[in-house]
Order: structure tokens, then C-alpha cells, then sequence
């Protein structure tokens, strides 16, 4: 299984059945601005993550032994501009660093994109990008902590959402409403 659902969560967000447990809530947001730590929330236009959430993020993305936070701001949301890659890459494109976030089924997880989304079929190179999840209920983050293939860290392509790995570890289809996870190109240490 992937890291993404190993444990609490199913093999796979992608489904037949179109109910909404199996629907995801997407946002991805950019980095605006840095702040001192004082600052309460890291996402403030999230309104899906609780402030617990936001903390636990907030810090996985923070530079170590500094006094600052970063704020993050919306780029884009499902629900706000529509299910569609396209979308999604004129919105998020060349923007810097991203921070992907889904939620389906009360279950919170997503990635970080240390380099820029584009709409060219490539892949992009990173060893500083990474998965999370967060475990239902528990207000624990995990996260990878390697690139195995840090030369398919993510993958761009215009009729793809966000896509995280060689393998397809974490995809949004191009719907921006389903996806799948895979173990491929993320992993963790023992």
C-alpha cells in the first residue's frame, strides 16, 4: 500500500460509486508571506482544517530553529473555482512552492511541491517534496520523509490535477474530484 493509505485509509480514493465519501475536497495553496509564530494560523482561508490541523502543518513546513511562520494562501479550491486540471494549472502554475490538501471522508492528506506546477508533460526534480497525511481523529501528521526517485518527484501535465511521484504516488485526476494513491517514488525511512 501506499503511505498515504497504509492503515486508516482505503487503497484507493478512486471509485465507481460517485457518493460523496469518495469525493475529494481539494485546495492548494502558495506561499505569501512570513510572519513571527505568533501569527494563529498558517492557512487562514481554510475552512476545512481545524486549528489543530493548521498547527500540525504550519510546523511540518517550517524552516527548523526559526521564529517565523509562513502564511499560506488559497490558490485553488475545488468548491470556489470549478473541477478542472486546466483551471487548476492557470491558476497554480509557476507560482513557487505549493502545499496540496484533500480531504474526502473526514481524511486529510495531500503534499508538498517544492518546485512549481507546470502544464508541460514532465516530470519535475525535487529531494525536498513530500506526502503527509493525517490520522483520523488523533491530530497526528506523518509524512514521508525521503524521495526515492527524487527525479519523479512530481509530475506536470495539463489534463492532470497535482500529481506526487513516478508511480502515481498521490494523483487528482484532471475531474480534480477523484484520485488514487500508489507506492512508488515517496517512502520512509525504517
Amino acid at each position: 500500500p501506499s503511505f498515504i493509505t497504509h492503515g486508516a485509509y482505503p487503497s484507493t480514493t478512486r471509485s465507481a460509486d460517485p457518493s460523496p465519501s469518495c469525493l475529494l475536497n481539494i485546495f492548494i495553496y502558495i506561499q505569501c508571506c512570513v510572519t513571527d509564530k505568533k501569527c494563529p494560523r498558517s492557512f487562514p482561508a481554510s475552512d476545512f482544517l481545524t486549528v489543530e490541523q493548521d498547527a500540525l502543518l504550519g510546523e511540518a513546513l517550517a524552516a527548523p530553529n526559526s521564529d517565523t511562520r509562513h502564511i499560506w494562501r488559497r490558490c485553488y479550491s475545488l468548491a470556489v473555482d470549478g473541477a478542472s486540471s486546466s483551471t487548476f494549472h492557470s491558476l497554480c502554475d509557476n507560482k513557487g512552492p505549493t502545499l496540496v490538501v484533500g480531504a474526502t471522508a473526514g481524511r486529510i492528506f495531500g503534499g508538498y511541491a517544492a518546485v512549481s506546477w507546470t502544464s508541460r508533460d514532465s516530470y519535475r526534480y525535487s529531494r525536498d517534496s513530500w506526502l503527509f497525511r493525517i490520522r483520523d481523529g488523533a491530530n497526528v501528521l506523518e509524512r514521508t520523509d525521503q524521495v526515492i526517485y527524487p527525479q519523479h518527484a512530481q509530475y506536470s501535465y495539463s489534463s492532470y490535477g497535482p500529481t506526487f511521484g513516478g508511480g502515481n504516488d498521490l494523483r487528482i485526476d484532471s475531474s480534480m474530484r477523484t484520485g488514487y494513491t500508489n507506492s512508488h517514488s515517496y517512502g520512509r525511512s525504517a
